[in-house]
């Protein structure tokens, strides 16, 4: 799917950045395995942090402490916060609890939020089943089929 979507970004001109916590860089490195790739990612943060969310992507602290990182409202802010920040096409965020531990009723293990601002920005919420290392995969899976079904 990685080369579906370089593909198409490069025949439409498009340039994408990412922001990504749960997955720790995967998306971003999906991509850039693609060759061509460079024509398309201008830039990749990992912002596992809230702190990192904060200072990077201007999340807004109200929206930590109201709804989590684990959140729509969340991941709606770092997607519209790396697009402003690398000022490219689409910005991209995942953000979600991968596991073992970390769930919560609201937000169990497996929940995970990908945002897309591009023309708009949405959110998909993903509740995923498997190991920490699976949900991650499956997380950037989904990321790259969300992506390409926007564009």
């Amino acid at each position: 799917m990685e080369n579906i979507l370089v593909k198409k970004m490069i025949e439409d001109g498009l340039t994408i950045s990412t922001a990504e916590s749960c997955t720790g860089g995967m998306l971003s490195s999906c991509i850039i395995d693609v060759p061509g790739a460079s024509n398309i990612i201008s830039e990749a943060h990992v912002t596992y942090s809230n702190e990192a969310k904060v200072k990077y992507l201007n999340v807004s602290m109200d929206t930590l402490d109201t709804y989590s990182e684990y959140s729509e409202e969340c991941a709606r802010e770092m997607a519209k916060g790396v697009k402003n920040l690398a000022e490219t096409d689409i910005g991209v965020s995942i953000t979600g609890v991968a596991g073992p531990g970390g769930g919560t009723p609201n937000n169990p293990v497996g929940t995970v939020y990908i945002g897309i601002s591009y023309k708009d920005t949405d959110v998909l919420k993903l509740q995923l089943k498997g190991n920490r290392s699976s949900v991650r995969k499956q997380a950037v899976e989904k990321t790259i089929e969300f992506i390409i079904d926007k564009i």
